[in-house]
């Protein structure tokens, strides 16, 4: 036997404590009264009698003393909680599986499929053998125990309880890992609740191990949104555009209605007429009022209900706009000067190379045809750097004639929405890179364009002059300027879009390290702050607001892309070796806990000690 309640030294000193002052009370007696009388001669008789039944007089009180004595160690004992020793390797175990994947927030069960498996599983609980041992586990990308073994219907009920919905898709492989090794090589039931909608892998349960499977869940519709992206126009970057993908994943017809809001508000709207198990994209071009973040919702239009509403809905993030101090150092280059009036968030200073000094007070500098003596502490954009001195990130060898971009780069960013391919140059300086440059653009003889890092600050170098080529002639021009100076500005997670809930997410962030409160769609959570990045797993789709040294910045979250829309329940599990069994559930048990009893017996105990005492049989 064990005790749940009370250790065992916890409650003998208990007992020792309450059952000596028990007999510390019986032990005490009323003092005597002298009373005087007129003779003893008429008390002699009753005296003697008195005499004779002393032994019995004795007797009564130990009984009434063991009585109460045996009341003290029930209510000891029940408060100790006991319960029968633990089961031993040949004793029933049950491990129930519950899946927790987002397909089982539908609502063609209500309130939805979770909630009918805990049902399920609560009956499982209450219908367990004597002495049988249960583990509750929540079954989703991965599975977590959600108790020890235990045969105790609070624990479990309370285990069953604690399930809750995640944005991952169940691994079926992984839970019949999980209940393998928690199972060992002894005998039991693994007993999985779920709609069938779980990754289909090959895998065994252990020897003597059954499974059953207890379905949820109907035939119902959905419409899902199956990705969201918005960037900004490249050169009027007050204005966006916005691509959607929806899914109509049954096999009827649906139409819907897709919706675009930005704070709430709806700014752009197209109706959907979806086929059977079509897959979709719709972009929604020159939409302004978009600050920060946006939403995509899908709305069905024909009666039909959408029974999963965690996936009709997207959130995409824009990184907030923020001034630039860009300081532009040139003998007055108007190619130059005109690409930095395209970004009005861009603070241009113009000066000559005779006024450079420094470069503390700006975000970035730009030397066009020069070379400072000594290398700036800002980004620094290096045009034609054809000058040997100590500012000049890169040893100069001799020129390069006619050179053209026979290399580029096409997947960096310095590069997006440009096209380099035939522009023609007269000639540029010889560059030769460092051990850990990159080589963005460049011909067969020579790199061109250069990015990479002196004392931890970066650059940037074009190997030409503006006038010697038609670059400053092309659209490409602006783009190459601002995507350098974005590349030097952008803050880090500025270019996580999209995040997908369930996973460790970092940011980079300002501040002492400790808890740091994260808001979230469904109110703030906690989040650790260590060495400058701050570390928590967004629980749900939605928009998070991260704090910043600039305010709050907001973080889309959504679905992963792996999360099936299709609902439709599975009847059958393909996995297996042996197709599970169908879960039947038993009748409840109205078995009670030990100290219920205990305090039954205690209970006749005292009414036993009343009704003794008032008899005068133990007094």
């Amino acid at each position: 036997m064990r005790l749940l309640g009370l250790s065992w030294t916890q409650a003998g000193l208990l007992f020792a404590f309450a059952g000596g002052l028990t007999v510390l009370l019986y032990l005490m007696r009323q003092q005597r009264r002298v009373v005087t009388v007129p003779g003893l001669w008429l008390w002699h008789a009753a005296l003697g009698r008195r005499r004779t039944a002393r032994l019995r007089s004795r007797l009564r009180h130990l009984v009434s003393m063991l009585l109460a004595l045996a009341i003290v160690a029930l209510l000891v004992l029940a408060l100790g909680d006991p319960r029968a020793a633990p089961n031993g390797d040949g004793a029933a175990r049950t491990v129930l599986l519950i899946d927790a994947s987002p397909s089982m927030g539908s609502g063609d069960v209500r309130p939805n499929r979770l909630a009918a498996a805990k049902r399920l599983a609560r009956g499982a609980v209450l219908a367990a053998a004597p002495g049988e041992s249960l583990l509750v586990a929540q079954v989703a990308r991965t599975t977590t125990a959600m108790n020890p073994f235990s045969d105790d219907r609070v624990t479990l009920l309370q285990a069953v309880e604690r399930v809750a919905l995640q944005p991952s898709e169940a691994n079926l492989a992984a839970a019949a890992a999980f209940a393998s090794d928690v199972l060992g090589d002894r005998p039991g039931r693994v007993i999985l609740f779920s709609d069938g909608r779980v990754g289909q892998a090959p895998f065994e349960l252990p020897p003597g191990a059954t499974l059953e499977l207890a379905s949820v869940g109907t035939q119902a519709d959905n419409l899902a949104i199956r990705a969201l992206a918005v960037r900004r126009y490249p050169l009027d970057k007050d204005n966006s555009e916005t691509l959607v993908e929806v899914q109509n994943p049954g096999p009827t017809a649906r139409r819907a209605a897709l919706e675009l809001r930005a704070a709430g508000q709806l700014i752009a709207q197209q109706a959907l007429t979806l086929k059977p198990h079509e897959r979709v994209r719709r972009i929604f071009a020159n939409l302004t009022g978009i600050d920060h973040t946006i939403e995509a919702r899908i709305r069905p239009l024909d009666g039909r209900p959408d029974a999963l509403a965690i996936d009709s809905r997207a959130y995409a993030s824009v990184p907030p706009r923020k001034r630039v101090r860009v300081l532009c150092v040139t003998r007055g280059s108007l190619y130059l000067q005109a690409a930095l009036l395209v970004d009005e968030f861009l603070d241009v200073e113009t000066i000559v190379p005779d006024d450079y000094r420094e470069a503390d007070s700006y975000d970035v500098v730009i030397f066009d045809d020069f070379v400072p003596a000594a290398l700036p502490v800002r980004p620094a954009l290096f045009i034609h750097p054809h000058v040997a001195r100590a500012g000049n990130p890169l040893t100069v060898t001799g020129d390069l004639q006619r050179p053209f971009f026979d290399r580029l780069a096409r997947d960096h960013p310095l590069l997006r929405w440009t096209a380099l391919g035939d522009v023609n140059i007269a000639h540029a300086a010889g560059l030769v890179p460092g051990p850990d440059d990159e080589i963005i653009g460049g011909s067969k003889r020579g790199p061109l364009l250069v990015a990479g890092r002196r004392a931890n600050v970066p650059f940037v170098a074009l190997a030409f002059r503006l006038e010697d080529s038609d670059l400053p002639l092309r659209v490409a021009f602006p783009l190459l300027l601002l995507n350098v100076i974005d590349h030097f500005v952008g803050e880090p997670g500025q270019d996580l879009v999209s995040l997908r809930a369930g996973e460790p997410l970092e940011v980079a962030s300002h501040g002492g390290d400790g808890p740091v409160r994260v808001g979230g769609p469904r109110g703030p959570i906690t989040a650790e702050r260590r060495g400058g990045w701050l570390r928590f797993v967004p629980p749900d789709p939605g928009i998070y607001h991260v704090p910043a040294a600039a305010g709050p910045l907001p973080m889309a979250v959504n679905l992963g892309a792996d999360v099936d829309p299709t609902i439709a329940p599975s009847r059958r599990l393909d996995g297996f070796a042996h197709p599970p069994r169908k879960f039947e559930p038993g009748a409840p048990r109205t078995a009670l806990p030990p100290w219920t009893w205990l305090l039954a017996l205690t209970s006749a105990l005292v009414l036993f000690e009343w009704w003794t005492f008032h008899r005068r049989w133990t007094v």
